[in-house]
């Protein structure tokens, strides 16, 4: 058997009464178990019979003792309860079973049996058994009555037992389900008490917790008086606010604290609080504040705001106060502060000799100004008081405010201050230059606080300097002279006209410093001039230069200077004329007159020089005649007579030069008379000749002998220019002469010739005597000339009603212009034009290349195979040649170039330049060097085909079928 102790002892349930309740009843029933089963096991041995079936009985019984026990000890209750309830009823029947009949000790058994499960269970499980018993009961009295057990269980009739033993169940669960309402009823409410009052004390714990948390750890000071003004707390934040630990801050009294004032204003309200108390008046939700001053452990004063209030105890009695405090020190200075500053400003706002005023504008009136307000606007401070701060506005500055508000609201960040009209109370107007600083409510302003200076006088002064200097710079724009004006050697203004006359723009002029475009030969002059007018000193009116284009090219300008003043500094104001047309005219006319006293000496030397011409040609003639044909002699007098017509042909030149040779004009297509020219003087000569000829050329009216000459003697100049070879280029062209070209011809209808070459070129000193009679940059001599060559140019060009000029840099080549008037109204004989079948018929085809003899070969293989062919002898010239030909409408259907051209633009680049101006140009390509890249891979370069020299005519005609 266990030890008894073991079923005394209860296990602990702390978290719910009702469970502890419960093991309770459950550890004493398995006690009376253990004791029953003791007595029975004493009695089987001694008293019953079957004593084993007695024995059995007992052990199952305590099989389910301890069982349960054991499920009690690890927290199963209600399983323990099942189980001691359920086994003690088998085991029970079971005895009435065996023992032999339900007597009234057994039948005691039902009875406790149902008590314990509802004790144990419930009233639920009362009822339960009850009814089991009340059924059991009756089958075993009717078994028993009918005779159908081996014993008799019933003593007296077995339904009169069972009733009894009904009735004794129905009590006693009835009874036992009352008394267990009851219970659970009383127990529940005492539960729920319990509960609700373990909760207040936790939430009375937890919040004194926090409490005092919130107290420890308070940025305020926190302290409890009790009514005798003794403290009985202070918060840890006594070390911060006034430098004593809570122990020394609790050992003072609250007069050691305070400032006597300070005391003093404290006293007063505890009395008056202790009077509404007595008086039966007091709020106990009543807190007041004040400002008080206390000391510090160093001895200083700071300012606190005490927030006080009184503790009451259950009977709403005053027993202590409780207080919060805050150091309101720097508050307190700024206050100060505060109040200084505001003092500062109303003397400063009042006396101020700036207008400034407040303004409501949600109200749309004045909340303040100051004296000046009234002084310039005339009203009185009544008259202002009830005026709307807007009335003042004039109908501009009214649209300007709104614009300013406008874009304000849009977010633009605008100037802080604005100049507004207003107008005064006698009409008059005053302007304003206003700060304002507004105050906004839902994005729009509602008032305002504005510092206005008058301005009105700077306004007139700025208007009449306006228009002084409106009329002063429309002075300057519309002066057909060029006007500048220089400070400290910078540019600070310069007009349309002088910017014009110099070729630049006004961003590359003003505020860049003088002298840049000054010829380097006129610097040093035009400094001096400068340095005299600027210092005062005696100098000339004017002084003329030469002013650089940004072509490189001059105009002759006259600079006049004076001092002025400009924006408040002295500076120089500089006139500029362009005076090129006019210096211009003078060179032609000293040349005319040159050239007329020149002609006039010539005229006469060829006159007596043709005289004595003829007495040596008649000698001569005489001396032939006396002389046998076959003689040495007769040789020499022929070479004499070939020098005699050469010196016949210097008189005539000399009679063109003189007055006497005025030409004899045709009408005349020049482009055949240019070539001719050209070729017959030069077409041995190693120099490379290009021709530009415009197909349309406009017809011209002319002395063809002396126009011969003209281009004769300027591709004779050239090629004596280029005594190495060189590159010459002969063009004719249709232009408009305009005013804006000052030349010294008539505006309309011209062609110009130019012939320009890449020789050594004239020397700039050299420019302005080319054309003077006999003045030559070649060695004189019979073989290098005499000089007379340009100036007889002149001559005839200018008979022709024409120009001629020249353009020449050293070293890099001249070009002279030929201008001859066009006779726009003559027509010519159409031009011929290949007929049908005949060559051309085919298309027309360009061939560059560097080999005359290749060109010529080439042209006449082409032109035999029925096309039309035009050559040159590089890149340059091939790629104008298109370009006319293509603007023509008379397009070239092949370009044949020759790969490699020294000195020039050979066929690669020359067909990518046409392709960029073509894209559907077709090239062969021409080389002798069958192994470069160009020739293998030809497509790549934008060629058809490649020819490689020699070539037969056959490859050259399949190449050209091959690509119609």
């Amino acid at each position: 058997m266990f030890p008894l102790k073991w079923f005394q002892e209860t296990p602990g349930f702390a978290d719910d009464a009702g469970m502890m309740r419960t093991a309770s009843v459950l550890n004493r029933t398995l006690l009376i178990f253990s004791i029953l089963m003791g007595i029975g096991f004493i009695a089987a041995l001694v008293f019953f019979e079957p004593k084993m079936g007695a024995i059995l009985a007992i052990l199952v019984l305590l099989a389910a003792t301890v069982a349960a026990k054991l499920l009690m000890q690890v927290g199963k209750l209600r399983l323990a309860s099942i189980v001691a309830v359920a086994v003690g009823w088998l085991t029970f029947t079971c005895i009435v079973l065996v023992d032999g009949g339900l007597n009234s000790i057994n039948a005691c058994f039902f009875i406790s049996m149902t008590i314990v499960a509802g004790l144990l269970l419930g009233t639920r499980a009362a009822t339960f058994f009850a009814g089991v018993g009340i059924v059991t009961g009756l089958v075993l009295a009717l078994l028993d009555h009918f005779s159908y057990l081996p014993y008799h269980y019933f003593v007296d009739t077995p339904l009169g037992d069972w009733s009894i033993l009904v009735f004794a169940l129905v009590l006693a669960s009835s009874t036992l389900n009352l008394a267990l309402r009851e219970r659970d009823s009383a127990l529940g409410i005492a539960e729920q008490q319990l509960s609700e009052h373990r909760k207040t004390e936790e939430a009375l714990r937890r919040s004194e917790e926090k409490y005092r948390l919130i107290a420890e750890n308070s940025a305020e000071l926190i302290t409890v008086a009790d009514m005798n003004l003794r403290f009985t707390y202070i918060s840890p934040s006594v070390m911060r606010t006034h430098g004593f630990s809570v122990e020394e801050a609790m050992n003072r009294s609250l007069d050691q604290y305070m400032t006597p004032e300070s005391m003093q204003v404290l006293a007063t309200a505890f009395e008056e609080e202790m009077k509404r108390e007595a008086g039966g008046n007091a709020d106990p939700a009543r807190i007041r504040v004040f400002e008080v001053e206390e000391y510090k452990k160093d001895g200083s004063v700071i300012w606190l705001e005490s927030s006080m209030s009184g503790l009451r105890d259950k009977e709403d009695k005053l027993v202590g106060i409780l207080t919060v405090s805050r150091d309101i020190t720097a508050r307190k200075r700024a206050e100060e502060a505060l109040q200084e500053s505001e003092t500062k400003y109303s003397q400063l706002f009042m006396n101020a000799p700036a207008a400034i005023y407040e303004a409501d504008y949600r109200n749309r009136r004045f909340l303040s100004f100051n004296e000046v307000v009234t002084t310039l606007t005339g009203y009185s401070r009544e008259e202002l008081m009830q005026m709307d701060p807007f009335g003042l506005f004039t109908e501009w500055s009214r649209k300007t405010y709104s614009d300013r508000m406008r874009r304000i609201g849009e977010g633009e960040v605008v100037p802080t201050s604005q100049e507004y009209e207003l107008r005064k109370k006698d009409g008059s107007i005053l302007w304003m230059n206003m700060s304002i600083d507004y105050g906004f409510e839902d994005g729009l302003p509602v008032k305002a606080r504005v510092v206005a200076h008058d301005i009105t006088d700077r306004k007139r002064m700025e208007k009449a300097l306006q228009e002084s200097e409106e009329l002063y710079r429309t002075s300057l724009e519309s002066s057909s002279d060029g006007i500048a004006i220089v400070h400290e050697g910078r540019y600070v203004y310069v007009n349309q006209p002088f910017l014009d006359m110099i070729g630049r723009r006004r961003d590359e002029i003003v505020g860049k410093t003088r002298g840049k475009f000054i010829h380097p030969d006129d610097q040093a002059a035009f400094m001096d001039y400068v340095d005299k007018i600027t210092q005062g000193l005696p100098t000339p009116k004017q002084v003329e230069i030469r002013v650089l284009l940004p072509d490189g090219t001059f105009i002759n300008a006259e600079v006049s200077m004076v001092r002025v003043t400009y924006k408040g500094n002295r500076c120089n104001l500089a006139y500029l004329r362009d005076i090129t047309d006019r210096k211009r005219a003078e060179a032609e006319q000293l040349k005319v007159q040159k050239l007329e006293s020149v002609g006039t000496l010539a005229a006469g030397i060829a006159h007596d020089f043709n005289n004595l011409l003829a007495v040596i040609q008649g000698y001569i003639e005489l001396l032939k005649m006396d002389i046998p044909p076959g003689e040495k002699v007769q040789n020499r007098l022929r070479a004499t007579e070939k020098a005699i017509s050469q010196a016949a042909e210097l008189t005539n030149r000399l009679l063109v030069f003189s007055k006497g040779g005025e030409p004899v004009k045709q009408v005349l297509d020049v482009s055949d008379l240019i070539k001719d020219a050209v070729l017959r003087i030069l077409g041995a000569s190693p120099v490379e000749k290009r021709f530009h000829l415009d197909r349309d050329l406009w017809p011209v009216e002319v002395d063809e002998r002396q126009i011969h000459q003209v281009i004769r003697n300027l591709a004779i100049n050239a090629a004596e220019a280029m005594p190495e070879g060189g590159r010459l280029a002969i063009r004719a062209e249709n232009t408009m002469v305009k005013v804006q070209d000052k030349l010294p011809i008539r505006p309309g209808a011209y062609i110009r010739i130019s012939v320009e070459d890449t020789g050594k070129g004239i020397p700039t000193d050299e420019l302005p005597l080319i054309f003077d009679p006999y003045f030559s940059t070649k060695q004189r001599g019979a073989q290098k000339g005499m000089g007379l060559g340009l100036s007889v140019c002149h001559s005839v060009v200018t008979k022709h009603n024409g120009c001629i000029t020249l353009e020449s840099q050293e070293g890099r080549g001249s070009t002279f212009r030929v201008y001859l008037p066009a006779t726009v109204s003559v027509a010519l004989p159409p031009d011929e034009r290949p007929p049908e079948g005949l060559p051309g018929a085919k298309g027309r085809i360009l061939v560059m290349d560097d080999e005359a003899m290749i060109r010529d070969m080439l042209k006449e293989l082409l032109t035999a195979m029925g096309y039309e062919v035009e050559t040159t002898s590089d890149g340059l010239a091939a790629i104008d040649l298109y370009i006319r030909a293509t603007e023509s409408q008379r397009p070239y259907r092949m370009v044949i170039l020759d790969l490699m051209v020294p000195g020039g633009l050979g066929g690669e680049p020359t067909m990518e330049r046409l392709r960029a101006i073509d894209p559907g140009v077709r090239g062969i390509i021409l080389s002798g060097y069958s192994d470069d890249p160009v020739i293998q891979d030809y497509a790549q370069y934008g060629f058809v085909e490649a020819l490689k020299k020699p070539f037969s005519m056959k490859a050259l005609q399949d190449v050209l079928e091959k690509h119609p």
